[in-house]
């Protein structure tokens, strides 16, 4: 079991299986724009924006054993290049141009790779913002060519702030993707808004904005190798924070948890089924009250932290890994305190099977 970080989350970036003689998967981590030769960094030694490529210098990598387990072997030199963004990155939306955090990433059955990162324009701005200007985040998808998995290339525009429908406050962010059942459409699941608590309202169009704009999770897919993708469309019933994907067998069905379900009031942590694998319609389980049930000891229960709105129970920060069997395993977080984050946090791991 990989370890937890008190969230329920085990890793940052998403885990890609390796192409090697050994079983492998790897992960990337943070990227930065390179440096020019000739050029002049600003005194943190970062160049000047526009950013249009970025570079990560290590991988995290794990072994996978005989028996499918996976072991941390760390963080291995490996310089992994995104290159050719149509439009400049700069320092916005609370992250340095380009993230790979809380994103995805599918092997095609070609072998090629694709990824996708949050971006913040260089020209695109939010002046509904209260108080002035503030950027939004884009998502973006990145592809390699078969047998170069470290050299991702540009491939097409997940969703630009600049063409949002609905309007978002903060853009789209947190997501996750998956090859569905047919072998070769992609889909992504996106948290679309939203920040913080829950607030009184449900996601509003602007100014003034008086919420945290909590809406539900879109969703959108690719069947030409991630060049082209669909509008967004909202998956109604389920929500709000960082979804993850994971399809139980080539068959399905596929599965998504997440929760903090503002957009409806409450809290809350789940699980959403989709039986044919094709993502479209969905069964809602409540793993809070699952936990409750499977839990013995009544101090470790959610109770009615596990949906409440206000003081959350969890962060609805989950993992979802596939094992043996073809089950899957959720890890997630039930707080003591919300006030002291993960200092007040406990991690468990729930088995599951459909």
């Amino acid at each position: 079991m990989l370890a937890d970080d008190g969230y329920g989350e085990c890793w940052e970036g998403s885990l890609i299986a390796g192409t090697g003689p050994e079983p492998t998967l790897f992960s990337v981590g943070a990227v930065r724009p390179p440096t020019p030769p000739g050029a002049r960094p600003t005194p943190d030694g970062w160049t000047k924006p526009p950013w249009f490529n970025f570079s990560a210098s290590v991988i995290t990598r794990f072994d996978v054993a005989a028996d499918g387990a996976v072991r941390w072997r760390g963080r291995v030199p490996q310089r992994v290049e995104f290159l050719g963004l149509p439009i400049g990155a700069h320092r916005g939306c609370g992250l340095d141009g380009l993230s790979l955090y809380t994103s995805g990433a599918v092997r095609l059955p070609s072998g090629a790779i694709v990824h996708t990162a949050i971006v913040c324009w260089r020209n695109v701005s939010n002046p509904k913002w209260q108080g002035g200007r503030q950027d939004q985040f884009s998502l973006v998808a990145f592809r390699t060519t078969p047998g170069q998995d470290f050299v991702f290339r540009y491939s097409g525009t997940v969703i630009d702030s600049a063409n949002l429908l609905p309007w978002s406050m903060f853009g789209p962010n947190e997501h996750d993707l998956t090859l569905l059942a047919d072998g070769k459409t992609i889909m992504a699941a996106i948290r679309y808004d939203g920040n913080d608590d829950c607030g009184t309202v449900t996601h509003r169009t602007p100014a003034p904005f008086t919420s945290t704009g909590y809406t539900t999770y879109y969703q959108s897919f690719s069947s030409d190798g991630g060049s082209r993708w669909s509008t967004a469309t909202p998956m109604l019933g389920m929500g709000s924070v960082r979804p993850r994907l994971h399809l139980l067998r080539p068959s399905g069905p596929l599965l998504l948890s997440g929760g903090r379900f503002c957009a409806e009031g409450i809290g809350g942590l789940f699980m959403w089924v989709n039986h044919d694998g094709m993502g479209k319609t969905w069964a809602a389980v409540d793993l809070a009250a699952v936990h409750d049930r499977l839990v013995q000891d009544p101090s470790l229960r959610f109770g009615a932290s596990g949906n409440a709105s206000g003081d959350w129970g969890t962060q609805a920060y989950t993992s979802l890994v596939g094992v043996g069997g073809g089950g899957a395993v959720v890890m997630y977080n039930k707080y003591w305190s919300l006030s002291c984050n993960a200092e007040c946090s406990a991690g468990f791991a729930m088995r599951l099977s459909v």
